[in-house]
Order: C-alpha cells, then structure tokens, then sequence
C-alpha cells in the first residue's frame, strides 16, 4: 500500500518520536545485510549527508503512531512484547 502525505517541519523534529523509541529500546532490527548501515547512519544523526534511512524510519513510525486507532492502538515488537 502507498500512501502520500505532504511533510512539515525539519527532520530533527520529525524524528522525534522515533529517537523516543530506540532511546527506549524499543526498537528491533531483524538480522540482515544492511544493519550496518542502519546504525551507522542512526548514530551520526543529525548530520550525515545522506539521511534517506531515518527519512523513512521517522515516517514509518510517525505514520504507525498517527494510525495507532486503526491498528489496535499498540505496537509490538518482534519478539511479540507489547509497547
């Protein structure tokens, strides 16, 4: 499913609630190729030239979190515990 949506605000503020979440822990990365990358790139922001990770990371969950209603109103992570 593709959604569209217009973007506000710089992307510091956007990845707000996401910088919540793995602050938390509450984050899990399934194993595979691209990790690295992943955390590399989670750890130098804000900064690194190239941010298309958290761009999507950050929409991808400020989405999850602005439909919580339409999803049951939790999150759950890969090892099935409730957030």
């Amino acid at each position: 499913m593709v959604h569209s949506k217009s973007i506000s605000g710089d992307k510091t503020t956007r990845a707000y609630g996401l910088a919540g979440c793995v602050g938390a822990e509450n984050l899990a990365l399934v194993k595979a190729a691209w990790n690295d990358d992943v955390e590399r790139e989670v750890n130098a922001f804000p900064g690194p030239e190239h941010d298309d990770i958290i761009d999507s990371l950050s929409h991808g969950f400020n989405w999850l979190d602005e439909n919580r209603q339409v999803l049951g109103g939790a999150y759950f992570t890969s090892t099935g515990k409730r957030i």
